[in-house]
């Protein structure tokens, strides 16, 4: 149990959306090997496997249909490293789905929800430090930084030294980017206060957070509490009385005051939303006017939360306003998304392919080149097929009945007297600190050293909770399903789903719901007796512990290894040219990693980045051979065809040649990504120098139209910068004044 907390805490402290580049890759593995020896034990203990049934069959089609389509990647085209890493994360969540319900028939399954809970509060507790400390120094760095290279040609030696520091802390994104990119980075970096925690978006952790709320309520936490003792004159001091109550607040507050600082509209709605239907079930058991009346009590009370919180200025303004500007942009999502499910209705595009796909069909005018339609059910059509959504639609009908069941009976149970899962301190304690080790244990072991945050958590984590343990009162499972609604409702406006540490709290709850009560609140057993199990159970047992063990060696051989090495040379390559700009140096560091995972692109981007330099008035043969082998890994890419030809657009002195190969790339990009207006000015441009004026005035028009769209909407890393709009107006506006020379007179 201990073993299998950690699996699931460890989730929580890393970048979950950096699962395609494999940097999570490290817990499929131990899951696997973890699930081989259970199976082991299991089978030397004479136990079988528990039986399946139809919400275990939905889930199957849900995941195996992401493992087909991953396969289907690797043997066509597309971005093959990444459906390989996230069809391992896949397979990994459905082994971690049949321990979860296994561990809830055996009464264990009290212990997973209070360590999630205990790491959310951790989290949540981060995140308000993120919000009053973190974003105001990095908002005053970026103050020094933008005063500083205001007047960098007059720094002093000390003042170049802060500069080149804070280029360092700020990272190469940063300072790489121009024009409105830049400043677009620069107003975020300053207005930015949604807490993140150990994720790279508020939506990440607003999800969890919202499940956190409920969560406690789950594990019993109330404050309506006595102190116990069995002495008939004990009279509780005040730390006795208060001390218990003050816990719950602090658990209950810290969670609620982070999820309102991440901002996020769907984690609200989804709390209140669920808070309104969990009372509707709950006091329909009894009576359904009862019910309807908690419900519209619940929303009331959300609103004039809210209201309140938005006088005070707990939340911005701009949360409300906002609020239908953000919904325009999930349906200009969810229709792009809608063509790439017309594309590839049967098998998806592939897991970890979904952003190249958008691009070939995101609206003119349209936000973000997102990497998931912010949209579960589209989510999971768009990357794994038809097979896939009617899987995960069974499973939120059978989660919705199941749960539903359940509110229905704690309602109407009068005794509220039933068996509860064994309560054990120390076990809390444990299963809470198992997640932070586990990260320590991962960066050490390769070779990053402990990040300092982490220490932080594993002395933090294991006092929460060992406080929940201490709290909780027994396992319910009403509140465990309007957890699952709210962070379902989340995902219906959010990304996430496809990641492993949201997917696999998901199908957490969902297990709770699904698993037979009686056995769920049954007392733990210590030592399982073995049982009389049906001829093939035990040969299952052991076949799931052997191709288990085998899966985890083929995984770090073909898989693990590569990205790590593969990341460790980049990481050297990036060093090297920051530290001391040997190009020579850095490209053999970087063909290192391109040998190591021969699947990986970025080493061969960072490789034709590196090479582009133009030699005797023709392109660096090496750039170009780079970025070949980058468009061989990954066809539906259009950013490496615009560097290709900005490669060719840079070739001095120009000459024709140069001009058709950089027209040639521009048009493979565009056609991979139409309605980008740099895509089409600088195919513009292109057609203009080598003389087809036809094609670059209608170029132009288009990139003209695509870039007034893009200022209407207020996308400022996407508007053109002024001197390339003069030079497409320029284009048109001669094609004009020559049609009008050649007009007949009358």
């Amino acid at each position: 149990m201990i073993a299998l907390a950690g699996l699931v805490g460890a989730r929580f402290f890393l970048p979950t959306e950096s699962s395609a580049e494999g940097e999570t890759l490290w817990l499929a593995v131990l899951t696997l090997f973890y699930v081989a020896a259970q199976h082991f034990f299991r089978w030397r203990n004479g136990e079988g496997p528990r039986p399946l049934d139809r919400v275990d069959a939905a889930m199957l089609a849900l995941v195996v249909a992401h493992l087909v389509s991953s396969g289907a990647v690797v043997l066509g085209a597309g971005q093959k490293r990444a459906a390989i890493n996230l069809a391992w994360e896949w397979f990994a969540s459905l082994l971690l789905w049949f321990e979860f319900r296994k561990r809830f028939e055996g009464g264990h399954g009290g212990t997973l929800i209070r360590t999630v809970l205990a790491l959310l509060v951790v989290l949540a507790a981060y995140g308000i430090w993120q919000n009053q400390v973190w974003y105001p120094q990095n908002a005053a760095m970026v103050d020094e930084w933008v005063s500083l290279h205001e007047r960098v040609t007059s720094l002093t030696r000390e003042e170049a030294a802060r500069l080149h520091d804070l280029e360092g802390f700020l990272g190469s994104d940063f300072t790489s980017a121009t024009g409105g990119a830049l400043r677009m980075l620069i107003d975020r970096i300053r207005s930015s206060t949604e807490p993140i925690g150990c994720f790279a978006l508020a939506n990440s952790l607003s999800g969890l957070l919202a499940v956190g709320l409920w969560l406690g309520l789950a594990s019993g936490l109330s404050l309506i509490r006595r102190p116990v003792n069995h002495d008939p004159t004990f009279i509780p001091g005040l730390l006795q009385k208060w001390g218990p109550q003050l816990i719950v607040v602090a658990v209950y507050g810290v969670l609620a005051l982070c999820l309102v600082m991440t901002k996020s509209r769907t984690a609200f709605l989804g709390v209140l939303v669920a808070g309104g239907v969990y009372l509707f079930v709950h006091r329909t058991g009894r009576r359904f006017r009862q019910g309807a009346i908690a419900a519209i009590t619940v929303v009331i009370a959300g609103l004039a939360i809210m209201s309140l919180a938005l006088l005070t200025g707990l939340i911005d303004q701009q949360v409300i306003s906002e609020a239908p500007k953000s919904l325009k942009y999930r349906l200009e999502y969810w229709a792009a998304t809608a063509q790439i499910i017309v594309d590839h209705i049967w098998l998806g595009c592939g897991p970890g392919n979904f952003r190249a796909n958008y691009l070939h069909h995101k609206l003119a005018g349209a936000s973000e080149e997102i990497l998931d339609p912010h949209n579960l059910l589209l989510d999971v059509w768009a990357n794994a097929g038809v097979v896939a959504w009617a899987g995960l639609l069974a499973l939120l009908i059978w989660g919705v009945r199941a749960g539903w069941r359940a509110v229905v009976a704690e309602s109407e149970s009068m005794s509220g007297k039933r068996p509860l899962p064994l309560l054990r301190w120390s076990e809390g304690v444990q299963a809470a600190l198992a997640g932070p080790a586990l990260v320590i244990f991962q960066q050490v072991a390769f070779g990053a050293g402990a990040d300092g945050r982490m220490w932080v958590f594993l002395i933090a984590s294991p006092f929460v909770g060992g406080w929940v343990t201490a709290m909780s009162s027994g396992l319910k499972r009403a509140p465990l399903w309007a957890a699952w609604i709210a962070l379902s409702i989340h995902l219906c406006g959010a990304g996430g789903i496809a990641m492993p540490a949201i997917f696999q709290l998901w199908s957490l709850l969902l297990a709770c719901l699904v698993t037979a009560p009686q056995r769920l609140l049954a007392e733990p057993v210590e030592t399982p007796e073995p049982a009389n199990s049906p001829g093939l159970a035990l040969p299952i047992s052991l076949g799931v512990a052997v191709g288990c063990l085998a899966l985890g060696i083929v995984c770090v051989r073909t898989t693990l290894l590569p990205n790590v090495l593969c990341r460790a040379e980049i990481s050297l390559a990036m060093n090297t040219m920051a530290s001391s700009g040997r190009s020579d140096r850095a490209a053999q560091q970087l063909i290192a990693a391109a040998e190591i995972d021969p699947l990986n692109p970025e080493p061969w981007v960072l490789l034709m980045h590196l090479r582009a330099k133009p030699e005797s008035g023709a392109l660096a043969q090496a750039a170009l051979e780079a970025g070949i082998e980058a468009i061989l890994r990954n066809p539906e890419n259009p950013m490496t065809y615009e560097l290709l030809g900005n490669l060719y657009t840079a070739v001095e002195p120009p000459a024709d040649a140069s001009r058709a190969a950089a027209i040639e790339w521009y048009r493979e990009a565009a056609k991979r990504y139409p309605n980008s207006s740099r895509l089409r000015a600088s195919l513009a441009i292109g057609w203009h120098a080598a003389g087809r004026h036809e094609a670059a005035v209608k170029e132009a028009a288009v990139a003209l139209r695509l870039d007034d769209l893009n200022q209407a909407a207020g996308h400022v890393d996407k508007v053109l910068p002024p001197e390339r709009r003069e030079i497409l107006e320029a284009i048109v506006e001669q094609a004009s004044r020559t049609r009008g020379k050649a007009k007949p007179l009358r």
